[in-house]
Formats: C-alpha cells, sequence, structure tokens
C-alpha cells in the first residue's frame, strides 16, 4: 500500500510541476521541488493513503469478481466434461445394469415361490407340518 500511497504523492508532484512550468516557464529547480515536498501537511499523507487503500480494495474486489467467475465456469465446464466422458464407458455400464436386473427378478421370483409354498401348504405360516393337527385355543369365556 505504501508504494501506491507514494504513487499518488508523486502524481500530485507531477501535476504541481506542470502547473509551475505553466506560470514560471521553466521546470522546477531540486530546490525548489524540496520545498514542495516540505511544505505538504500531513492530511496530504493521509489522503495519499486512502486514495491507495480505496484503489487496493477496488482492484482486489475487480480481481476477485474475475477470479471467482473463471473458477465457477472451469467447475462448470470440468464436470460436463467428466459426465461426457463417462458416458463413453457405455459397454460396463450396461453390462452391470443387466446383471443387476437379472439378480432381482431372480431374487423377486424365489420370494414368490416360497410365497405360493406358504399359501399351498393351507395359508398358515406357523403351520407347514400337515400331519401335525393345527392347535387353536378357543376363547375363554
Amino acid at each position: 500500500m505504501g508504494l501506491v500511497a507514494f504513487a499518488v504523492i508523486e502524481q500530485n508532484r507531477m501535476d504541481w510541476m506542470s502547473h509551475f512550468e505553466g506560470h514560471h516557464g521553466r521546470q522546477p529547480n531540486q530546490a525548489e521541488i524540496q520545498n514542495w515536498y516540505e511544505q505538504q501537511p500531513e492530511s496530504v499523507i493521509l489522503r495519499a493513503r486512502g486514495e491507495a487503500e480505496g484503489a487496493l480494495k477496488a482492484y482486489a474486489q475487480e480481481i476477485t469478481e474475475q477470479l471467482g467467475e473463471q473458477f465457477k465456469v472451469e467447475a462448470q465446464e470440468g464436470v460436463i466434461l467428466q459426465e461426457i466422458k463417462s458416458t463413453h464407458r457405455f459397454g460396463p455400464q450396461i453390462g452391470l445394469n443387466i446383471i443387476g436386473g437379472f439378480v432381482g427378478s431372480l431374487i423377486f421370483a424365489a420370494l414368490l415361490a416360497v410365497l405360493a409354498f406358504i399359501i399351498s401348504r393351507g395359508g398358515s405360516p406357523i403351520h407347514f407340518d400337515p400331519s401335525q393337527p393345527a392347535h387353536v385355543e378357543e376363547p375363554s369365556k
């Protein structure tokens, strides 16, 4: 920040030198430039510091916005490219889907067979042995 503040003060000096030359018809000498520096109040330095802070904050905000947008675009493009590249692996993916569907069908068929067996044996999942009489308790009166 000090360099930017120094640049602000130097710009003021250059403006003063141009003004001096316009009124006196010559460039100021070293003693006159030294005198100009010595005549500057502390408020000039504080003002230059404030201008430097403002300029640096504005620059940092602008860079942050540009980089933020750039990173967002790169991330989006990266995700899109990754999805496109993953679609090129169609063969292994369809094979896994077919196997998964087949295994799911087998499990469903096994569950249906167990359910059909239970229903055909009398409907009671508790009583599987037909040689044993079903024990039914009568309600108490």
